[in-house]
C-alpha cells in the first residue's frame, strides 16, 4: 500500500515538473514573439544599415498614387516595404512603376533599378509594398519612384473659329469661354448683341476624338429624360449663360447608379497629340440662325513629376 502511494506521489511530481515547464516555454516563446527585433540579434548587413522612411508621391496615367515605404534588415536581406495608395479619383486597375534605389555596398554608391506596381486599387485604397533591395547593398542611402511609361496631361487649344490657347471666342453677337474635363464641355456664353439669342439644344452635337458625332445633354436636364427633347433657353442682351454639355450616349443607367464615359480619354494621352474634338453650337440672334463650330486640337504634355 505504501509503495503505491510512493509511486503515485512520484508520477504526480512528475507531471507537475513537466506541466511547469511546458508552461514555462511556452511564455517564454510566446513573449519572443512580441518583442521587437533588436539590431543585435539582426544580421551583419545591420553593422552599418541604418532605416530610413519616406513618402513619394507619383502621377500616373490614372491619377496622382502615394507610396510610403521604409527600409528593414530582414532575412539577410535589406527591404523596401509599405504601402502604396490611390489618391486619384479612378481605379487603378495596372500601373508600372520603378523604384531606383541609392545604396552603399562594397565596391561603394551604386543605383538598382526595381520594378514594382499598383492594381486593382479603388480610388483611396491601399495596398502592401514589399520589395527586396540586391544583396550587394550595405544600406540603402535614397530612392526615387517614376512611372515606367511617360505620363501625359492634357493642354487643349481652340483652332475654330479662331484660334485661341485660353479657349475663348468673340465677335459681334457672342464671347464664349470653354472649361473641358475628362466627363463634359463646360463653357460661358455672353450675349454681346442688342437681341435676344436662344439656344437651339436639340440640334447641337458633339464630335469625340474618333469623329463620332453624339447628341448632347446639358445642364438642367434630368438624366431619366435624356432622350426627349429639350426646350431651347434664351438669353436676354449682355446677359451670361454658364453651362455645360455631354453626350447622351454616354450616359447609362447601371446597378440603378447613372454612369457617364470620358469623353476625353484617360490612358495614352500622348498618342492623342494632334487629335481633336468639337462642339457644335447653333443659335438664333433674334430672327437670324447662326451656327457655331468649335473646334478643339489636343496637344500632350509631359507631366513633371513632385
Amino acid at each position: 500500500m505504501g509503495v503505491d502511494v510512493f509511486v503515485g506521489f512520484v508520477k504526480l511530481l512528475n507531471y507537475s515538473l513537466l506541466t511547469f515547464c511546458l508552461l514555462f516555454i511556452s511564455a517564454c516563446a510566446a513573449e519572443s514573439l512580441h518583442q521587437p527585433i533588436q539590431p543585435s540579434q539582426m544580421h551583419a548587413c545591420n553593422k552599418n544599415f541604418s532605416s530610413m522612411f519616406k513618402i513619394i508621391e507619383v502621377h500616373s496615367t490614372s491619377g496622382l498614387v502615394r507610396f510610403a515605404l521604409w527600409t528593414e534588415c530582414r532575412q539577410e536581406n535589406i527591404v523596401l516595404d509599405g504601402d502604396i495608395k490611390n489618391l486619384g479619383d479612378e481605379y487603378i486597375k495596372f500601373e508600372d512603376f520603378l523604384i531606383s534605389v541609392k545604396a552603399n555596398t562594397a565596391n561603394g554608391i551604386q543605383f538598382f533599378q526595381i520594378p514594382i506596381s499598383a492594381f486593382d486599387l479603388p480610388p483611396g485604397n491601399s495596398m502592401r509594398a514589399l520589395k527586396h533591395v540586391p544583396e550587394s547593398a550595405i544600406n540603402v542611402v535614397g530612392w526615387e519612384i517614376k512611372p515606367q511609361s511617360p505620363v501625359f496631361r492634357y493642354h487643349i487649344k481652340l483652332i475654330k473659329p479662331a484660334r485661341s490657347n485660353e479657349l475663348s471666342y468673340k465677335d459681334n453677337f457672342i464671347s464664349i469661354s470653354f472649361k473641358p474635363n475628362y466627363k463634359q464641355l463646360a463653357f460661358q456664353l455672353r450675349n454681346e448683341s442688342s437681341k435676344p439669342i436662344r439656344v437651339l439644344w436639340n440640334e447641337a452635337s458633339f464630335v469625340d476624338v474618333e469623329s463620332k458625332a453624339h447628341k448632347i445633354i446639358h445642364k438642367g436636364i434630368k438624366l431619366i429624360n435624356k432622350e426627349k427633347e429639350m426646350t431651347s433657353t434664351t438669353i436676354p442682351p449682355e446677359a451670361i449663360l454658364d453651362d455645360l454639355v455631354a453626350p447622351i450616349d454616354l450616359t447609362e443607367l447601371v446597378d440603378n447608379k447613372w454612369k457617364t464615359r470620358d469623353i476625353l480619354p484617360r490612358q495614352k494621352i500622348g498618342e492623342l497629340k494632334g487629335k481633336c474634338f468639337s462642339f457644335f453650337l447653333p443659335l438664333t440672334i433674334g430672327d437670324m440662325k447662326k451656327e457655331y463650330l468649335f473646334k478643339f486640337e489636343i496637344d500632350a504634355i509631359p507631366v513633371r513629376q513632385p
